[in-house]
């Protein structure tokens, strides 16, 4: 799906940019040859365990809640989807599949009718019918704690049961994505109470929950009443907040046969026999992000907020030399020039990539009035602390001086929200969804929480054309009349800038050669989905 002169970050084609990573082997490859050794030395049958029936898993993940739907989250809702099931799920490449719903229909442009699947039953027994369908959309309507993955459906006007085993959900508003939203309800048994979610998982997934440890591990067992094809592995214990050195020495230990590990030590790891190695990109591209609300701010020097200036926006996005900038990251990366990765459905190719150009960046800064620069407090999150010194070199560059305030999630999200006090931020955003609508509503679209749009506007841009596009691409069913309409979007947002795209990380998973797995674009790792070879 990628043509332009954006870098193309597939898997098969993201392979191609290692020759340049591992001109900087020799470094880190001596960091992990004691670590090869061992492995190698160790006998199959310790590296493997108990064969693919039995499996460990080392992961990034972390899980907030075993409540379905109160974190819209990779890694809540990876987890989660190994014991719920959605009405409809999307394969690999994103592409929608039936799941608990067989078919649906769309007899107009605000009514969709599912028909579900039967026989379907929940981990304690019971038959997943229409009600508890129901139920689960009002359980996240009604509730003002799961506002945050309810943003996926809070477009629906009405959902009801018109048999025991078919649904009518009406929305407010056509909205051409009701597929890729709804695949994130995950369907809880009719009745349950928030307690009893909280405290054990009763799905209709592949698996059940066998023993949950809170930030530590989650023990699945496979589901023998499960509808579906039975997972190969039959036990799997998860562990979690594994950083990539943590699943590297997880990997080499042989505690675990299957790690995600974005880190240049594991691409090397994985090429070692009885190993299978995978590079791909992530969905979620990172970000600077401006506060335009603001004309004053104690952040900066002398106190007026620079980034209401466009050209000092632009400045930052030609300024940056992204190549060097991902050069200097411990994990592999690739440079991101469009506020969505190039297989996201409103990706616009034709829109060229700047050449890094730091004298153009600063003439643009004098332009603003700036022509010595300034220095400002750019507020980050723990998770992207790696980008923090090759991004602070790169705008010095430019007379761009930073210094960081790093902040747990729940610290940066309160004080980045729409109308905080900070003037720059460094997040990331990705689209699961497998459109870019899933960033532009929230994003760009200004704030109106009254329909649900731009939740997520940090900086409190507004732009009339951005929201009658946004507005317009909602109501267009058709992919083809809709494409244009997103593409435009794009175009007009990589203008204005008011988000600065920076890179995007290549996860990197290592996993025992007897597993086959594909790699899902979404970056979700779902323990079913692995087979023995």
């Amino acid at each position: 799906m990628t043509t332009g002169s954006e870098p193309d970050l597939s898997p098969a084609l993201a392979a191609t940019s290692e020759s340049r990573h591992f001109r900087r082997a020799a470094g880190f490859q001596v960091r992990v040859l004691l670590g090869l050794t061992l492995l190698l030395l160790c006998p199959p049958a310790c590296r493997r365990g108990r064969g693919p029936e039995a499996l460990t898993l080392s992961l990034p993940y972390d899980l907030d809640s075993l409540e379905p739907g109160q974190r819209d989250r990779l890694s809540d809702f990876a987890v989660l989807s190994n014991l719920y099931e959605p009405l409809v799920t999307t394969d690999a490449s994103l592409t929608i599949r039936p799941c608990l719903s067989l078919r649906w229909t769309n007899p107009d442009e605000k009514t969709w009718v599912f028909d579900l699947r039967r026989g379907v039953r929940f981990h304690d027994g019971r038959p997943m019918t229409a009600s508890d369908v129901v139920a689960s959309i009002r359980r996240l309507l009604d509730d003002p704690d799961s506002l945050e993955a309810a943003r996926h459906i809070q477009a629906i006007e009405s959902a009801r049961a018109l048999s025991e085993d078919r649904v009518e959900i009406r929305t407010r508003t056509p909205m051409a994505d009701f597929l890729n939203r709804i695949r994130f309800i995950q369907i809880s048994p009719e009745g349950s109470t928030r307690e009893e979610l909280r405290r054990r998982a009763v799905g209709t997934g592949p698996y059940r929950l066998v023993a949950s440890r809170p930030g530590e591990s989650v023990t699945l067992a496979r589901y023998e009443g499960y509808w579906g094809d039975v997972p190969d592995v039959e036990r799997a214990v998860v562990l979690l907040n594994r950083t990539p050195p943590d699943a590297l020495a997880d990997l080499l230990s042989g505690r675990s046969g299957f790690v995600q590990s974005s880190s240049r030590d594991a691409l090397v790891a994985g090429e070692q026999p009885g190993l299978d190695v995978r590079r791909v990109s992530s969905i979620a591209v990172k970000f600077l992000v401006f506060n335009l609300a603001h004309e004053r701010s104690a952040n900066v020097s002398g106190g007026v907020n620079p980034f209401r200036d466009r050209r000092v926006r632009e400045a930052i996005h030609v300024g940056l030399d992204r190549d060097r900038l991902v050069g200097q990251l411990p994990g592999p990366a690739l440079p991101a020039h469009q506020l969505v990765p190039p297989f996201i459905f409103g990706y616009a190719p034709n829109l060229p990539r700047p050449a890094p150009d730091a004298t153009r960046a600063r003439s643009l800064l004098a332009e603003a009035g700036f022509p010595g620069g300034f220095a400002v407090t750019l507020h980050a999150r723990r998770l992207l602390s790696d980008a923090l010194e090759p991004l602070r070199r790169e705008l010095a560059e430019i007379g761009i001086r930073v210094d960081v305030r790093v902040l747990p999630e729940a610290d940066y999200f309160r004080e980045a929200a729409p109308g905080s006090g900070f003037v720059l931020g460094l997040t990331r955003f990705g689209c699961p969804t497998g459109d870019a609508a899933n960033f532009f509503d929230t994003g760009l679209h200004s704030l109106d929480l009254a329909r649900g749009w731009g939740q997520d506007n940090y900086g409190s841009y507004a732009n009339a054309e951005v929201d009658g596009l946004i507005e317009k691409a909602a109501r267009t069913l058709l992919p083809e009349a809709r494409r244009p309409l997103l593409e435009r979007v794009m175009e007009v947002a990589m203008r204005d800038l008011p988000w600065v795209p920076l890179y995007v990380d290549e996860d990197v998973y290592v996993h025992r050669a007897d597993l086959a797995w594909q790699p899902r674009l979404d970056n979700y790792v779902i323990v079913s989905e692995l087979r023995k070879r």
